[in-house]
């Protein structure tokens, strides 16, 4: 490092050295200069706003909670939406949002950016929020959506929205479904097939989806907030024949909003016979679509599928713990055991939803010796007695769960 003074050089500095919290060096002085040299430390500087020292730190960031994009009614809360930054910089960090939903607020506290709060009752559309970090002379951002609906509504609330029901299978004619040229539609929803699904196993799918969501079968969805938040969020089943079926989901844009079924799992017979033979599995994987994109959507601090929302605080009780990762045993007195390791905590619930509303509703009352190894709760008694916290979510008529078992003869 050469000094000067008026562009002349009178000295170099040598032997640098920088550690934690200091600097030495040597000054050697050249060209005649006498061999005293003065120098000052500038008192104005400060070091975390020198553009030099600041130019090539970083502001990363994570989402530690709840979903980036929620819908949500006016009547209900959000699932807390939680940020964590850290950075190289030096100096601290501050943070601002922007176009939050009235009634939402974020807390921006250990460098944690918290969104919360209930949409006020003038909320209503999609609201495209922006958090802005900064240090000094460096900022980043981070993006979501919070869509507003009229708040808990019923079926008048809805009188003049149509929505569209067709059962019978017709030509698909939605692009970039390549072999699932068949679609049914519930309630603007549609189901998907191929020519190799035989039409009365597509259309048993639809009857089933459609007593899940219209279950006093009076042609209109008995939980709007539900329907919208799979129509807004993209949900869609696909009814396949074959396993390489289903490589469309590789190109599918919005893949993780769809939900399989396949074809030789779809029984129509079990339940003509008794509830007896072969599961149908209609009754689960329909469900999973209902909750996973319609309930985890639409009441994400109740039905949301990430820790801290009710029914994943029933869940961990159910299990005997809090486990994000499956244990190699479940705690002694736990009641619901999954155990498949490619499930994270989010499939956890999903299946545990499953699991309980349909013992609720009477689909297991003769299975136990078949799915005890998963569930023991396998009757609505039985539920109602051990898993206290479920039953009165699922029981609450504010969320419109079915009550009566889908059978799939759906009165349209």
């Amino acid at each position: 490092i050469i000094l000067t003074q008026v562009q002349e050089p009178f000295g170099t500095i040598t032997n640098l050295l920088i550690s934690n919290g200091s600097i030495s060096f040597s000054i050697s002085l050249v060209d005649g200069c006498s061999n005293n040299a003065e120098g000052y430390r500038d008192e104005t500087y400060v070091e975390s706003e020198d553009p030099i020292t600041s130019a090539n730190c970083t502001i990363s960031s994570s989402l530690d909670n709840g979903s980036e994009s929620q819908t949500i009614s006016q009547t209900n809360s959000i699932q807390d939406i939680v940020y964590s930054f850290s950075t190289t910089c030096t100096g601290s960090l501050s943070a601002s949002a922007d176009n939050l939903p009235p009634g939402v607020t974020m807390n921006f506290s250990d460098n944690q950016a918290t969104l919360s709060g209930t949409p006020s009752s003038n909320a209503s559309g999609t609201y495209d929020y922006t958090i802005v970090v900064t240090a000094p002379n460096i900022a980043t951002s981070v993006n979501g959506q919070i869509t507003v609906v009229a708040g808990t509504t019923t079926s008048s609330d809805t009188s003049n929205t149509i929505y569209t029901t067709k059962l019978t299978p017709f030509t698909n004619p939605d692009t970039g479904f390549g072999i699932f040229t068949k679609k049914v539609v519930v309630f603007d929803v549609p189901l998907y097939g191929t020519n190799q699904v035989d039409d009365a196993k597509l259309k048993h799918a639809a009857s089933v989806m459609a007593q899940y969501l219209d279950n006093d079968e009076d042609g209109n969805p008995d939980n709007p907030l539900v329907v919208e938040a799979l129509k807004s969020n993209n949900g869609f089943m696909l009814v396949w024949k074959n396993e390489s079926d289903l490589n469309i989901f590789d190109s599918l844009a919005n893949a993780d909003a769809g939900q399989d079924l396949g074809a030789d799992e779809t029984i129509p017979e079990w339940h003509t016979n008794g509830q007896t033979g072969q599961f149908d599995a209609t009754l689960e994987e329909v469900l999973h679509l209902i909750t996973h994109i319609g309930y985890h959507n639409a009441y994400p601090s109740v039905f949301g599928e990430a820790i801290g929302s009710e029914i994943a605080n029933a869940m961990d009780t159910a299990r005997g713990g809090q486990f994000t990762n499956i244990p190699s045993s479940y705690p002694a007195g736990a009641w619901y055991t999954y155990d498949d390791d490619s499930c994270d905590y989010a499939c956890q619930v999903t299946e545990y939803v499953f699991w309980t509303l349909t013992s609720i509703l009477g689909a297991h009352n003769s299975r136990l010796d078949e799915i005890d190894e998963e569930w023991l709760l396998n009757t609505n008694a039985k539920v109602q007695q051990t898993d206290t916290q479920a039953y009165q979510l699922f029981t609450d008529t504010r969320y419109a769960f079915p009550t009566v078992l889908p059978d799939g003869q759906y009165q349209q």
